[in-house]
């Protein structure tokens, strides 16, 4: 249908205001950008194929860890070979790759509505259970009160995950 593209106008039709308005006016009127998208889901096919959509949750979370990964590869061949500088233009952008990758990933990885760990969960339960808890996981409005848990918890989660990452991709000797 088009929505598996690269092209970002598929997915600015379908979710403008998380893609461009609040994006806008967050780094107009508060210098810091803030945004989300939506990938279109067939929630039958979901109820059908729980397993298959809990690794498919985890797609967004596996592809933010990758490009860490990456951006990680990428200052430490780049401060071994000498191309990265310390405060460079080029540093400072590969490094906010990937800080914002490991935030985004880590951030989604979490098991409360509406984030992808909610649903991925349901690779630890058999068919029938992932079932029963799809139904009550979208059979309720809990998206507002997951994002303010998920919001709170996160400051404790994220620090010792964020230590971790950068010790071992950046600082460590292997």
């Amino acid at each position: 249908g088009g929505q598996v593209t690269l092209n970002p106008v598929p997915h600015i039709q379908r979710e403008p205001w998380g893609m461009v308005i609040i994006p806008i006016l967050m780094l107009v009127f508060s210098n810091s950008v803030i945004g989300w998208a939506s990938a279109p889901y067939d929630p039958h096919w979901e109820r059908r194929h729980p397993h298959r959509a809990a690794w498919m949750a985890l797609a967004g979370p596996a592809t933010n860890y990758t490009l860490m990964v990456i951006a990680a590869i990428l200052l430490r061949v780049g401060w071994h070979q000498g191309w990265l500088h310390q405060g460079s233009f080029a540093e400072n952008l590969i490094g906010a790759m990937f800080s914002l990758n490991l935030l985004l990933g880590t951030f989604n990885l979490l098991p409360v509505t509406p984030l992808d760990g909610s649903t991925a969960i349901m690779l630890f339960m058999g068919e029938t259970r992932a079932q029963r808890y799809l139904d009550w996981l979208r059979g309720n409005s809990y998206s507002v009160l997951g994002l303010v848990v998920a919001l709170l918890a996160f400051q404790y989660v994220y620090a010792p995950i964020e230590s971790f990452a950068r010790q071992v991709l950046l600082w460590s000797h292997f």
